[in-house]
């Protein structure tokens, strides 16, 4: 007490004035979301939301959707069906300490049965809940192409406070249930360690008898990784001797995983580096390539957070038009768009490619600028910090 009236009055005041309005903004938030492991788009964008809160101080109950729950709790072991009861406990529990409640969604109809059993489990809170979809081609279909699913959806999403989507174009998917002020737009990002100087970015460039092609996302049917093998093994040789073709990425299962593996066992020019790659060693691998290609029409995709990444560092992208990569991809602007489910289509690009090396150079530095002025981590968790500051209020 003689140490507290040794402070003037008016630092006392300020500090018990601090102190209030802390206590005032303080929210108890509910996080329902995928985090690593594994890394993949979804769980690392859930991850920079995650430090977005914490950064505003809130008390946060952290509710792990990721592989534990979602990919093996649905079997029949009793140990897992016990896992999903426990976690839609904890859900129903956490429910009703929650000033605000973040859901990150799925868009498989498996996936969407958990959110619906969520919705159940929260639905006394629905106006303080804000949904986040990463992707949305599923979703679409949920939502605006099957009239039970769509119906159910509805019934809770127009009782919630707000959804969030990648782009422009996942505003469509929810106009039905969201007026156009609850509908956010939330671009994804590539990690801070990737975003490279022109410096790096030019290395690649003094070598000009070299194209060097990168896959960097799950090999999974409808990403495109088998038209792509295609594409380059049907390139004519006195071309494809002057390109090499890189893969990262996990296979669906180990079958598909040998089958790929059998298919290019004497291909020098043709190389696997395994599931995953991170840190240096991935952006060494950026750096390396020319040419970041992902010819996708997956099913669940959204907007790629490799895309991104291939930009931080300044590659060239082949890609095509599809989910919500026509949101942050302009042809020959970013790179070329190539069609879907089409390995000449993508023949053509990278001859073009190669026959207009000279022209890469402009485009991988446009990448480079964009990345660094659009996606970067920081700004990521400034727009969720922005879209939840009603909150606070």
């Amino acid at each position: 007490m003689k140490l507290l009236l040794a402070i003037p009055q008016n630092q006392r005041l300020n500090s018990f004035k601090n102190l209030f309005t802390r206590n005032l903004m303080s929210k108890n938030l509910l996080f329902i979301a995928p985090l690593p492991p594994p890394i993949d788009g979804q769980s690392k964008a859930s991850a920079e939301a995650l430090k977005a809160f914490n950064e505003l101080g809130w008390s946060i109950n952290v509710l792990n959707t990721g592989r534990t729950i979602v990919r093996r709790s649905f079997g029949t072991e009793l140990r897992r069906i016990l896992e999903v009861f426990n976690f839609l406990y904890k859900i129903f529990s956490g429910a009703k300490n929650a000033d605000v409640i973040y859901l990150s969604l799925s868009e498989s109809y498996l996936g969407n049965i958990k959110d619906l059993l969520i919705y159940c489990l929260i639905r006394k809170n629905l106006k303080n809940t804000v949904i986040h979809m990463l992707g949305g081609s599923g979703m679409d279909i949920l939502l605006n192409k099957n009239k039970f699913t769509s119906w159910l959806n509805g019934y809770f999403m127009r009782q919630m406070n707000a959804v969030i989507v990648e782009g422009e174009r996942g505003k469509s998917i929810f106009k039905k249930y969201f007026t156009p002020d609850q509908i956010k737009i939330l671009h994804n990002f590539a990690d801070e360690y990737l975003h490279s100087t022109t410096e790096e970015v030019a290395v690649r460039f003094t070598d000009q008898n070299q194209l060097n092609i990168l896959y960097l996302s799950n090999l999974l049917s409808g990403k495109g990784y088998v038209e792509l093998l295609d594409a380059f093994r049907a390139l004519p040789l006195g071309t494809r001797r002057k390109m090499t073709l890189t893969f990262v990425g996990g296979f669906q299962d180990d079958a598909k995983r040998q089958d790929f593996l059998a298919q290019i066992n004497n291909e020098v020019d043709i190389k696997y580096l395994g599931n995953f790659i991170d840190g240096t060693d991935k952006k060494e691998l950026y750096l390396k390539s020319h040419i970041f290609c992902l010819p996708t029409y997956y099913p669940y995709e959204g907007q790629p957070i490799s895309i991104l990444e291939a930009y931080a560092t300044g590659c060239v992208v082949i890609t095509t038009a599809h989910a919500g990569i026509q949101d942050i991809f302009k042809d020959l602007i970013n790179g070329f768009f190539v069609q879907k489910k089409n390995s000449i289509d993508i023949v053509r690009a990278l001859e073009f490619s190669l026959a207009n090396r000279n022209k890469l150079p402009d485009i991988s530095y446009n990448n480079l600028f964009e990345a660094s002025r659009l996606y970067r981590s920081k700004a990521y968790r400034e727009n969720v910090k922005r879209i939840f500051s009603k909150f606070s209020n």
